[in-house]
């Protein structure tokens, strides 16, 4: 399962950073790669890079049989579920990248410039890119489960957190003041709830027998 781990989540970096990376540049003639706009961002990126790194190397370390392996979790019942996520996040990602059309950016945007976006994955939860990553890393932890996979996965973690919690979300209170305080009351921040699935279907239902 390493092998395959390795190779999914590679493809997965090379999609949403280079190409996506090329689209954008194709679209607007900028790369959307934006410096942190303060410390506090720069600590959550750096932990989201290194945990990221981490990720991708724990199946090679998996391979060279390093010490570190997390044996409870070594075995198929624990690699096939964590193909499967690997896989969902790994879509999840991409289209989320997708939906944010000209407004992505790899970085945070401290301006009112900031295009809020919430249709498609971003009416279930409010950072599916995020959610993507966080899911797909850790399918990777479950197929090479070692201590770097692990590290590696609450560093994604808490770099995730800290951009959004502390720097995104006071960023867009201030760009968007009413509209993201009504978005961010009613949509969670990375995991959709079941309540509010349960809603978006019967609408869906609803439409439909109209």
């Amino acid at each position: 399962m390493a092998v395959a781990a390795i190779s999914g989540y590679l493809l997965l970096l090379v999609v949403v950073f280079r190409i996506r990376t090329v689209i954008h540049r194709r679209r607007t003639g900028t790369s959307g790669w934006l410096r942190p706009p303060n410390g506090t961002a720069s600590v959550g990126d750096t932990l989201f890079t290194l945990g990221i790194v981490a990720v991708a190397v724990a199946p090679v370390l998996d391979l060279l049989d390093a010490p570190g392996r997390v044996k409870f979790l070594d075995h198929l019942a624990a690699s096939v579920p964590g193909a499967v996520l690997l896989g969902g996040g790994a879509v999840v990602a991409v289209v989320a990248q997708a939906q944010m059309g000209t407004a992505w950016r790899a970085g945070i945007e401290l301006s009112a410039r900031s295009e809020l976006v919430m249709h498609g994955l971003f009416g279930l939860v409010r950072n599916p890119f995020y959610t993507g990553m966080l899911t797909a890393s850790a399918g990777v932890v479950l197929m090479a489960p070692n201590v770097a996979a692990v590290a590696g996965w609450l560093a994604l973690l808490i770099g995730s957190e800290i951009d959004v919690r502390m720097v995104e979300e006071p960023a867009l209170r201030s760009a968007h003041s009413g509209s993201y305080a009504t978005y961010e009351h009613s949509t969670p921040r990375f995991l959709p709830s079941p309540r509010l699935l349960h809603h978006r279907r019967e609408r869906g239902v609803g439409r439909r027998r109209r």
